[in-house]
């Protein structure tokens, strides 16, 4: 799992987003590139591993990124457990 710094994501300004979104696809590397590119993403972060990032896509499950210093790499933020009541931030 790759684990995003909340606080990091809340310091930068991504842009207007709408509340909920899929990744633009302008902003996305080819899938093939992806699938090509992972193999060395994975090796690059080992488990645990804090990375930075911008956020391309959010849902109520958790934000995608654009990893910084691993090229045509994509993560999944993943929101697992969240209090009652409380929302994302506005992006």
């Amino acid at each position: 799992m790759i684990l995003a710094d909340q606080a990091l994501c809340e310091q930068r300004d991504f842009g207007p987003m709408p509340e909920f979104s899929w990744p633009d696809r302008s902003l996305m590397p080819a899938s093939d590139v992806m699938d090509q590119s992972w193999p060395a993403a994975v090796s690059e972060l080992p488990l645990g591993s804090h990375v930075s990032g911008r956020v391309v896509g959010r849902q109520p499950f958790g934000v995608f990124l654009l990893l910084d210093g691993v090229p045509n790499a994509v993560g999944l933020a993943e929101i697992t457990t969240m209090p009652h009541g409380v929302e994302l931030p506005v992006l």
